[in-house]
């Protein structure tokens, strides 16, 4: 969108935002999935997360304020559920984390993990499918107070044949 300045900019220099080094995500990262921050336009004052398919074409992103403000997190005027979060980067991995939010893949990210976020708590058929087209064994990690979203993720993706196990988090 406008105003957006990626973490590496054209003469490759490094401008990593505050937010993400507090939260410990590496530089390395960060270039990875292609972060930055909105300065002006909609999405002012805000982290980018963008989502590319596994052919790098961009199909959506996720601003989150860093200020506390509400909307905490705002996304591209895009169909919900007709994506993941992490997609391009998971692609060809053994194994693939399925998580809420972009910060969450971030994290996988942090720890060497793969994951794709499905910008929410539940699955989409479309995002089912996405999931499947991975080939890859597949660890639902939802939020703690997801509850019987879970669940329902589980069983979407078992319908489709998609082997997942479920992990939790702690309290």
């Amino acid at each position: 969108p406008r105003g957006f300045r990626p973490v590496l900019d054209p003469a490759g220099k490094l401008r990593l935002p505050s937010y993400f080094v507090d939260r410990g995500i590496p530089a390395s990262v960060a270039i990875e999935y292609g972060v930055g921050e909105c300065r002006g336009g909609d999405y002012d004052g805000r982290v980018l997360i963008p989502a590319y398919d596994p052919d790098g074409v961009l199909k959506t992103f996720q601003c989150r304020a860093t200020d506390g403000r509400e909307p905490k997190y705002l996304s591209a005027p895009v169909r919900r559920g007709s994506t993941l979060l992490g997609l391009k980067q998971a692609a060809g991995a053994e194994e693939v984390v399925l998580v809420e939010g972009p910060f969450d893949v971030l994290g996988c990210a942090r720890s060497g993990a793969r994951a794709v976020a499905l910008l929410g708590k539940t699955i989409s058929p479309a995002q089912c499918g996405l999931v499947e087209a991975l080939e890859a064994r597949v660890v639902i990690l939802l939020d703690p107070e997801a509850g019987s979203d879970v669940a329902k993720v589980h069983r979407a993706l078992a319908a489709r044949g998609v082997a997942a196990e479920v992990a939790t988090l702690p309290a």
